[in-house]
């Protein structure tokens, strides 16, 4: 199984947990081979000062950076920097209760979520 069926089975809105199982590997080695390239994740900490974009905690490349939808034309935009946003660990886990989860499985998307920017910081992806 290559990584561009896997994201096109996520972007049909399977979990890392499906994905793994149907792979036959773990669930942190999908999200390795579907999340951003290091470029990119970088990318995202520094244009967020590092800061989650929920709560405001400063959390450096130690954020967790997070798909806003899974609703996307294209594979190539599922990690465009568009369609990303750093969290703390807290905030990404609220982002992905188990019952989100397992609506996420059955179709429906998570573009009811919706963070905010922090005041004061320039934070150029994120609209307020």
């Amino acid at each position: 199984m290559d990584s561009q069926e896997l994201l096109r089975l996520r972007l049909d809105g399977w979990t890392y947990a499906a994905l793994a199982k149907f792979a036959g590997v773990s669930r942190q080695r999908v999200q390795q081979l579907l999340g951003p390239p290091r470029a990119i994740r970088e990318a995202i900490v520094q244009a967020y000062h590092g800061c989650c974009q929920s709560c405001g905690i400063l959390v450096g490349g130690s954020g967790h950076v997070h798909h806003i939808s899974l609703e996307l034309e294209t594979a190539t935009s599922y990690n465009s920097l568009e369609n990303l946003v750093l969290l703390c660990v807290s905030c990404h886990r609220m982002a992905h209760p188990r019952a989100v989860e397992d609506s996420v499985a059955e179709g429906d998307d998570m573009t009811n979520i919706t963070y905010t920017a922090l005041s004061g910081v320039n934070s150029p992806l994120i609209s307020t």
